[in-house]
C-alpha cells in the first residue's frame, strides 16, 4: 500500500469517527439512535419521497425483500414509519414516515447541513469547488466497482 493511500485511509477514518461522535447530529429519540445506517438512509429516503413500495426500498438499500421487511418493522416498532396496504392491490406494501419522524429527519438533515458549513467555514470557494470535484470523482471511482 503506498503511502498516500494509507494516509488517506487514515484521515477518512479519522474524520468519518469525529462526524459520528459529533453530539450536534444526535437529533433523534434514545431508542433511534442505536439504528443502522441503512436504516438512517431509508428515513432519508421516505423524507424525500414520503411514500414507496417495499420493492422500491428493497431496491433502494440493495437487499432482498425479506430483509427489507425486518427493517421496516423494527423503523415500525420505534414508531418512525407507518404500513399500508394498497387499496388496488393488497398484496402491494407502502411505507411512509411518520409525522414526527418526519420532523425529527428535517431537524437532522439542518443540523448536518449546519455542521458541514461550519466544518467548511476557513475553506475558499475554490478549495470547495476542488474538494467536491475530487469528492465526486471518487464517488463515481466506488460506484463502478
Amino acid at each position: 500500500m503506498d503511502i498516500q493511500a494509507k494516509e488517506l485511509m487514515t484521515l477518512l477514518g479519522d474524520i468519518f469517527q469525529h462526524i459520528r461522535r459529533n453530539k450536534q447530529l444526535n437529533v433523534f429519540k434514545d431508542e433511534i439512535r442505536h439504528m443502522t445506517l441503512v436504516h438512517m438512509e431509508l428515513l432519508g429516503y421516505l423524507h424525500q419521497k414520503k411514500k414507496a413500495k417495499m420493492s422500491e426500498l428493497a431496491n433502494f438499500a440493495k437487499v432482498k425483500m425479506p430483509a427489507m421487511t425486518e427493517m421496516i418493522s423494527k423503523l415500525v416498532k420505534y414508531g418512525c414509519v407507518k404500513r399500508t396496504h394498497s387499496e388496488t392491490d393488497r398484496r402491494s406494501v407502502y411505507v411512509q414516515i411518520t409525522k414526527a419522524t418526519e420532523t425529527q429527519v428535517k431537524k437532522h438533515m439542518e443540523e448536518r447541513l449546519r455542521f458541514f458549513n461550519n466544518l467548511l467555514i476557513d475553506f475558499s470557494k475554490e478549495e470547495k469547488d476542488k474538494l467536491i470535484k475530487i469528492l465526486k470523482k471518487v464517488k463515481d471511482r466506488i460506484e463502478k466497482e
